[in-house]
């Protein structure tokens, strides 16, 4: 076998890195961490989450120029809006799905690109509060996820039809010796826990890619609900495996979080008055599907948060925003700013009323204990003097 030196490269599959030299005659062949194959990128963990970010990168980017050019325009059919969808958007967001091993996070965020291209062909926003399912029945569309299991099923039949001594199958059929390490608990979006939740980050982009909404805070879910008897649940909503998604508008901007596969959906709207240059937190809603509870809670109206164009809104202690009877938001360490982001960066800070009310016990109870010295000191100081208004200098 001959080969190019010059444009060989090594890389050694393993969860950790393994430095590994090879040698052809007194050339050493450079070792990568990555390396990407026919627009396919491989990294040396075997992971597949880089990949398919780059993927969900790329759609975005067509989307957004589609979005300025064809896909908006109303002369435009929703046929060939589809067709756009089907010929230009779904092969890029996919190429290379045969490959992929999926969590629950990149199920989510496919799911997050695909309706919100569909959501466009449709004529519809996250605020018109439509189900995901409902939009791709209307469309007659089936769902991406379907589509990429059928498709690597295929691929999966071809491999166990392999004859023996073909290397994708023997490897397909091998037994591994040894045991395996004992499985990591299965992460969920939901969690019941008592302890403050994780505070997560969420953003969300413009057309152009820049950052015109940014939110930090933990967010804790009290639920009440009944099977055979009523129950309390407070849980966490984990950071790690909610995908974020919205827009922004000159005098709106929607934070919609995504849990459990779209079975918890939680959607934060604000609103800026232009006149005053203030906005608020306009209203809040939740659409679950959970064994208790299907379909969309009426929306909260809510003042709680409350800014300045240009600076961001921030409480560090617990806040409580009720959506139902039955369902309440608990957040924790809040700092968001929904209007005029620049540099990607928060704003100055506008602190809440609860944080203020903090920081003025301390300054009330200091003053009240340095009135307390001063007045101890003038009674002494009065007793002193008369303790010795009966002697005489001599």
């Amino acid at each position: 076998m001959r080969f190019s030196t010059s444009k060989s490269e090594t890389m050694v599959l393993d969860r950790k890195r393994v430095a590994c030299q090879l040698q052809a005659g007194r050339e050493v062949l450079p070792q990568m961490e990555e390396f990407k194959y026919l627009g396919v990128l491989f990294t040396s963990e075997g992971r597949r989450d880089w990949e398919i970010d780059r993927r969900i990168g790329s759609a975005s980017a067509v989307m957004r120029t589609l979005s300025r050019s064809v896909v908006v325009k109303r002369e435009l059919s929703q046929k060939a809006r589809l067709s756009i969808y089907r010929s230009i958007y779904v092969p890029i967001l996919t190429y290379g799905h045969e490959l992929w091993v999926m969590t629950e996070r990149e199920r989510s965020r496919l799911q997050a690109a695909e309706m919100s291209f569909l959501r466009r062909v449709a004529g519809l926003s996250l605020r018109d509060r439509v189900r995901s399912s409902d939009i791709r029945e209307g469309l007659g569309v089936e769902p991406l996820l379907l589509r990429i299991k059928r498709s690597q099923l295929r691929w999966f039949g071809h491999l166990v039809r392999m004859p023996p001594g073909r290397l994708p199958g023997e490897v397909f059929r091998a037994c591994p010796a040894g045991r395996r390490p004992p499985a990591a608990a299965q992460t969920s979006a939901v969690l019941q826990a008592s302890e403050q939740p994780e505070r997560g980050h969420y953003n969300i982009t413009n057309s152009n890619g820049t950052i015109c909404l940014l939110a930090h805070m933990g967010l804790q879910l009290n639920i009440s609900f009944s099977l055979n008897e009523t129950k309390q649940e407070v849980v966490n909503l984990k950071p790690n495996v909610t995908v974020a998604s919205g827009w922004c508008e000159p005098e709106s901007a929607v934070l919609l979080l995504t849990a459990d596969g779209e079975k918890t959906n939680l959607s934060f709207v604000f609103t800026l008055n232009a006149t005053t240059s203030k906005y608020q937190l306009s209203e809040v809603s939740l659409n679950a599907s959970w064994p208790d509870m299907q379909g969309k809670l009426p929306p909260l109206c809510s003042l709680m948060i409350l800014g300045t164009l240009g600076h961001s809104y921030m409480c560090r202690e617990k806040q409580t925003l009720t959506v139902s009877p039955n369902v309440s938001i608990n957040t924790f360490q809040v700092q968001v700013q929904p209007f005029g982001v620049k540099g990607n960066q928060f704003g100055t800070a506008e602190e809440c009323q609860l944080d203020v009310d903090d920081m003025l016990i301390p300054i009330v109870v200091g003053a009240a204990l340095a009135g307390l010295v001063l007045v101890v000191l003038t009674a002494y100081l009065i007793g002193r003097k008369r303790s010795h208004a009966g002697y005489q200098t001599i």
